[in-house]
């Protein structure tokens, strides 16, 4: 019975350390909408993001009801941008930090976001 529980203990213990370890969930998430609120399906988004040397780039399209969603783990910055572009309207963009909904436990609080909202309104080019 004492093996059982000792095992139990190192079992629970070996989870926590585990789950504190993972990186944590970036999520993008929002609506695309004309000037009349009609959803624009098939407009780009893209992330633009400085890290160090690099880049990190996130990619995606709305779907037929002008929602999207970006996923991906680690932590997002705040001073990363996203331009959402259609062929037919003028190209917008918003900023991460501007629209952070949530920062969870594993990402710096005042530098980075983990979950991002935002609705987004594009206005015809014609």
């Amino acid at each position: 019975m004492i093996q059982i529980r000792k095992l139990t203990k190192c079992i629970i213990i070996a989870i926590l350390f585990a789950s504190m370890a993972c990186d944590p969930l970036i999520r993008i998430e929002g609506q695309i909408v004309d000037e009349q609120g009609v959803p624009i399906p098939n407009a780009e988004l893209e992330t633009y993001c400085k890290i160090g040397n690099g880049n990190r780039n996130l990619k995606n399209v709305s779907n037929e009801d002008g929602n999207f969603e970006v996923m991906d783990l680690g932590c997002l910055e705040k001073l990363c941008n996203f331009q959402v572009k259609k062929a037919g309207y003028f190209q917008e963009s918003f900023n991460v930090g501007k629209n952070c909904v949530d920062t969870v436990w594993g990402c710096h609080k005042e530098k980075s976001c983990n979950r991002v909202q935002h609705n987004i309104i594009l206005k015809k080019s014609q």
